[in-house]
């Protein structure tokens, strides 16, 4: 988001102190959970998705689903593309 200018650059900053003071722990160790969170997420991103809504279907809106290039098929299921 700081990329896309929705947040200044010092953001990253604050967030990262705000970690370590809440986790009252170091920059190191920030760096550590977020060196292993990419590899979670690239492992993750590398998975096929289907997100089953459930009883929470019908309030689903379809128009927002379209612009994230999803459909919601008649089992109440949102399949990724």
């Amino acid at each position: 988001m700081v990329e896309e200018g929705i947040y200044p650059e010092d953001a990253i900053d604050d967030a990262i102190d705000h970690f370590c003071r809440v986790n009252k722990t170091t920059r190191a160790v920030f760096e550590r959970h977020l060196d292993a969170a990419l590899v979670e997420y690239d492992r993750l991103s590398k998975l096929s998705w289907r997100i089953d809504w459930g009883s929470y279907a019908h309030m689903i809106d379809d128009v927002a689903l379209a612009r994230l290039g999803l459909s919601k098929s008649t089992d109440s299921r949102v399949i990724a593309r």
